[in-house]
C-alpha cells in the first residue's frame, strides 16, 4: 500500500500525460497535497494509468487491506486511531486543520510507517467484506476521517458509503501494489 495518499502533483502528471481533466482546483492545492474533488471513476482511471506505468497491478486497496494497515498491521498496539489514541499526533481533521488540506505525511506515521489513514481526506476503497452492517454503495466505501471530520469519524472502524459518481470536497484515495 502507498505510503501517502495520492498527491495533486502525483494526479497532475496522469492529467498531462493521458489529456484526463484535473479535478475543480482548491484554493489549497500544492503538489504535496492529497488530490481530492474526485471521483471513483477518476481514481480507477488512475491506477490503471500508474499500472501500466510500473508493469504490475495497481489498484484501490481492499476495505481489509486498508483497515489492517490502519491498525499498524502485526505490529499494531492497539490504537482506535492509525497510529495513536491523540489523534492530534497522526491526523489533521476538525480540531486541528486551517480550512485546508495539509501536506501529505507532514504528521506521524502509524506502526506500519503508513500516513494520513485517519484524516487529511477520505479514501476511496474496494469492498471485500460488508461488516454485517449492510452498507454497500457500487462496491466502494471510505475509509479514514478527513479535515472536516469530527474525532469519531476518524477511528479505524470508521466507514461510509462512497457513491458512485459523487465528487466530494474530501475525497481522495491511495494505491495498493
Amino acid at each position: 500500500m502507498s505510503k501517502t495518499e495520492i498527491t495533486v502533483g502525483q494526479y497532475r502528471a496522469f492529467c498531462a500525460e493521458t489529456g484526463n481533466r484535473m479535478p475543480p482546483k482548491s484554493d489549497s492545492w500544492k503538489d504535496n497535497h492529497p488530490i481530492h474533488k474526485i471521483t471513483i471513476s477518476d481514481a480507477l482511471r488512475y491506477c490503471r494509468w500508474l499500472s501500466s506505468k510500473v508493469g504490475k497491478d495497481v489498484r484501490l486497496p481492499l476495505e481489509s487491506e486498508w483497515e489492517y494497515a490502519a491498525r499498524g498491521g502485526k505490529l499494531s498496539k492497539g490504537y482506535k486511531f492509525a497510529g495513536s489514541n491523540n489523534l492530534k499526533e497522526i491526523a489533521w481533521f476538525e480540531g486541528n486543520y486551517d480550512y485546508n488540506v495539509q501536506p501529505v505525511g507532514s504528521k506521524r506515521p502509524n506502526e506500519l510507517g503508513i500516513y494520513d489513514l485517519s484524516g487529511n481526506v477520505r479514501e476511496f476503497c474496494n469492498i471485500d467484506y460488508d461488516f454485517g452492517r449492510g452498507i454497500n454503495v457500487d462496491g466502494f466505501i471510505h475509509r479514514g476521517g478527513s479535515i472536516w471530520s469530527p474525532e469519531e469519524e476518524c477511528r479505524n472502524s470508521n466507514r461510509l458509503p462512497a457513491p458512485k459518481n459523487a465528487v466530494q470536497f474530501d475525497f481522495g484515495f491511495r494505491v495498493a501494489y
